[in-house]
């Protein structure tokens, strides 16, 4: 709901479809109900849902991208529109829990991999002509494999400034 929140009200400065319509309030009522009543059974489905997670992500940003698309956007601004779309939910859940956001922090390609399914969309789509629901499916499923290959293969991110070594001037030496 958060990346939705984020596409609709901000980038296309519409009402929220979260807003028009009670039913996906009351889902995400149930969901938060369920989610707390299964809370310590998630450890057992760990993996089970970093694929779900993975598979959602790139549908959000899909679906982002497509709406920025039919709004009348650029590609670039759709491009945008995606990514956010696929990482404001989980930003918004880290600030109303008083967290540093996964996003802004070092880790699993998680906003790498929105942005390549994002992007591949926007170009097959778009660019190539290529019919929506195919080009929906590849990305989702590019999304999908590089968060699955990232945390198979231990692929993160580093801070910004890591080629900096404190107090060393010396470029040589940093190498």
């Amino acid at each position: 709901v958060g990346g939705g929140l984020l596409r609709d009200a901000v980038f296309l400065q519409e009402i929220p479809l979260v807003m028009q319509d009670v039913r996906y309030l009351w889902a995400v009522t149930a969901a938060v109900l369920v989610g707390a009543l299964t809370y310590r059974l998630a450890d057992r489905f760990e993996q089970a849902i970093g694929y779900v997670d993975a598979a959602a992500t790139g549908a959000y940003g899909v679906y982002g991208a497509n709406k920025a698309l039919l709004a009348g956007l650029a590609p670039e601004a759709a491009l945008l529109v995606g990514v956010c779309n696929a990482v404001g939910g989980g930003l918004i859940r880290d600030i109303l829990v008083r967290e540093e956001p996964v996003l802004l922090k070092p880790g699993q390609l998680f906003a790498i991999a929105a942005f390549a399914g994002c992007l591949c969309f926007v170009l097959l789509s778009y660019k190539y002509g290529v019919d929506t629901e195919h080009a929906a499916w590849i990305a989702i499923f590019l999304t999908l494999l590089i968060r699955v290959l990232a945390v198979r293969f231990n692929w993160t991110t580093r801070a910004f400034g890591w080629w900096h070594a404190r107090g060393d001037d010396d470029p040589d030496k940093r190498r």
